[in-house]
């Protein structure tokens, strides 16, 4: 009948089956429950008594009973004591492993939980950064064009205004032309007034 080492090491190799920690603690458990059974099977043996040589000779002594203690120096008896001793120890430092592995397992599964969340913040801020990078830069394509724009225009004026400049100066030089040309014809008419006039006073007197 299992004892409440064969029920624990159970309920400690179904809980690593639902949720396995480490595998070489799986083995090492069944290794230990598998050794613990040929122990307790040889120490069942052990205590059994002998069956008797012969079952028809009157004089064949009793049939001692199951319940006959072996001496406390029997080898088998001593050597089943320090396997189980060092069974239990063994169980001990295992579940020990086991608390420490299960222990980390919890430790990162929260560090993941905590990466996670981490990473999804950042993923949302590359994501309002990237929009926002985007934005800028059809932004300044707009002024750039505007820029080009407005130089394209302000070229056009420096044009339209060279060539008002030019214009202005060949109106202003037709216009002194004109105007010579009428100071010399206004200053010939009044020579030649005064010229008629010189001949034309002698015989008036």
């Amino acid at each position: 009948m299992p004892g409440w080492k064969d029920d624990y090491l159970s309920s400690l190799l179904e809980a690593e089956r639902n949720s396995p920690v480490n595998l070489a603690l799986v083995d090492a458990c069944s290794q230990l429950n598998d050794k613990i059974a040929l122990l307790e099977a040889e120490k069942a043996q052990a205590v059994q008594p002998p069956l008797s040589a012969s079952t028809t000779t009157p004089s064949s002594p009793p049939i001692p009973s199951a319940s006959t203690t072996l001496p406390s120096t029997d080898p088998v008896l001593l050597r089943l004591r320090a396997d189980l001793a060092q069974a239990l120890r063994q169980n001990t430092a295992l579940a020990t492993r086991l608390r420490a592995a299960t222990a980390d397992r919890d430790r990162l599964q929260g560090l993941t939980k905590t990466q996670e969340a981490t990473i999804a913040t950042l993923t949302t801020e590359r994501g309002a950064l990237s929009r926002r990078v985007r934005d800028q830069a059809e932004e300044l394509r707009g002024k750039k064009q505007m820029l080009e724009q407005v130089q394209d225009e302000v070229l056009t004026l420096e044009m339209q205004l060279n060539v008002a400049e030019q214009q202005k100066t060949k109106i202003a030089a037709e216009n002194k032309n004109l105007i010579d040309r009428w100071m010399r014809r206004a200053e010939l008419e009044a020579r030649e007034m005064n010229a008629a006039n010189e001949r034309g006073g002698p015989e008036g007197t």
